[in-house]
């Protein structure tokens, strides 16, 4: 097994490159693939894989975080490392056979997925190559950099091959077959490759003990899915493929931008757990309260700008047909502040301390209330009701998760910083209030209004020394530097 002591800065920079990478790449097909497909097709392509991803979800349960924190508690044990990895591995494995044979019976049985019934069988692929494509193995180990790598490489291909394949409407079967394809790639090099890391025995004797944790964190991603999955399957139901993809056109850009922010949190997860595992919650601490801050940096100002940009964000990035999918991502886009920093209290500070009945509770509340106005406005309201049923609940699970969080461990929550980024992005209105008086066409007025509210945005917290600065520049240094390599 390999060796050496995980680089903080690396990792989170190596994380970073991947999830952004994970949308870089989807953004050169998605305004191709939005086009060339339509709202229709383009809703029924996400529909199939939403299906699918729904029996993903079954099939994990909690594997994927609670594989991340029982690696990397491992701390260089290799006879641990190969009963963990086995234990979790099989126990997955063994929960995916299930899973793939009830989804199997039920798209025999459902008449609505007749029509597309050869993509769902697809679908079946899908769902056995996740078992294989243990991300959580390495995440634990720490082992970004090939990750990284990896996922660019495969994701290069499957750009290139949308561009070759998607050509006219019908070709949203060829979507559906192109990212399952993806999946696969990537599971495939990733088993290869763990067989210089771990050596694999299928038993279910030692998942006893991973199986309580598992399917308590299963059941909150369960529940979670209806923000993702469950909520795209029920518009389909309710409202037509049409406001699927208007829904999942504002989604998809959410998600981008959120995506920032949750590579912060998975570099930082593992580090927090080894953290904690050497030296209790004292150690935490400094941790957390850098997540924050760094959450708050990031995503206030991203709001700002995407909610009064977002008609030209759209239309720039998905097309003019997609004109009512503004006012979801207008609903949706603040919570990327929310979310940034639900992700700090829950997987940082909860989960780490293993508050895995708390974290259940809370998403539990919020997802009732998620259904209740899915059921209640969905048909009437479309994509706008969806986008209120994600919303609303997770401003509460935001609260619940905070409430729990402080309970669990004092932490300092960064109010100073808060109002300086607060601050700073209400001055970026101005500009951005100018390129669009001003500036003719969508393409320039983001180029314009994007790159000047940066400088001003970066300037200000430069000029008026937000601690954040200095840490930014430090762990760059660091980077450039990795003799210089400074903890925490």
């Amino acid at each position: 097994m390999r060796s050496g002591k995980p680089d903080l800065s690396k990792n989170i920079l190596y994380n970073l490159i991947l999830t952004v990478s994970g949308y870089v790449f989807p953004i050169l097909t998605f305004p191709y693939v939005t086009r060339v497909l339509g709202p229709e097709s383009y809703g029924t392509a996400n529909f199939i894989l939403s299906v699918v991803d729904y029996a993903i979800m079954l099939s994990s349960l909690g594997i994927g975080l609670l594989g991340v924190k029982e690696i990397a508690r491992c701390n260089g044990d290799e006879s641990r490392l190969n009963g963990v990895f086995s234990s979790l591995f099989s126990m997955h494995l063994t929960i995916a056979l299930l899973i793939s044979a009830v989804y199997l019976a039920t798209v025999f049985a459902v008449g609505e997925f007749r029509e597309n019934y050869p993509l769902y069988l697809v679908g079946t692929v899908k769902i056995i190559a996740n078992v294989f494509l243990i991300e959580w193995l390495y995440s634990g180990l720490q082992q970004f950099r090939y990750i990284t790598l990896r996922s660019i490489i495969v994701r290069t291909l499957y750009v290139v091959a949308v561009f070759l394949f998607i050509r006219k409407p019908d070709d949203y079967g060829m979507f559906v077959i192109l990212t399952v394809a993806q999946v696969f790639a990537n599971s495939l090099i990733n088993w290869f490759y763990s067989r210089s890391i771990v050596r694999f025995r299928y038993s279910l004797k030692g998942t006893r003990q991973y199986f309580g944790p598992a399917l308590s964190l299963g059941t909150s991603s369960f529940l979670l899915s209806f923000y993702v999955t469950f909520i795209v399957m029920y518009l389909g139901f309710a409202s037509g493929d049409a406001a699927v993809g208007y829904y999942t056109t504002s989604t998809k850009l959410y998600a981008i931008l959120l995506s920032l922010l949750g590579a912060f949190n998975g570099g930082l997860l593992p580090y927090v757990n080894s953290l904690y595992g050497k030296g209790g919650r004292d150690a935490m601490k400094g941790a957390v309260s850098k997540s924050l801050s760094l959450v708050l940096l990031l995503s206030i100002p991203t709001a700002v700008y995407s909610v009064f940009m977002a008609d030209d964000i759209i239309e720039a990035v998905a097309g003019p047909q997609y004109h009512n999918s503004v006012l979801p991502f207008k609903i949706i886009i603040f919570q990327v502040v929310l979310v940034g920093i639900s992700q700090v209290t829950e997987l940082q500070i909860l989960l780490t301390l293993n508050k895995t009945k708390e974290i259940l509770f809370c998403t539990g509340i919020s997802v009732l209330l998620s259904v209740v106005i899915m059921l209640l406005f969905v048909r009437r309201y479309a994509e706008v009701a969806a986008a209120c049923a994600v919303m609303i609940p997770h401003i509460l699970e935001f609260s619940l998760l905070y409430f729990f969080a402080r309970k669990s461990i004092v932490f300092k929550f960064p109010w100073r910083s808060t109002l300086t980024y607060i601050g700073l992005s209400l001055a970026m209105l101005v500009f951005i209030w100018a390129g669009r008086r001003f500036v003719e066409g969508v393409f320039p007025r983001l180029a314009l209004t994007s790159c000047i509210s940066v400088l001003v945005y970066i300037g200000g917290i430069f000029a008026l020394k937000d601690p954040m600065a200095k840490l930014l520049l430090q762990k760059a240094s660091d980077f450039i530097h990795p003799h210089k390599t400074v903890e925490g």
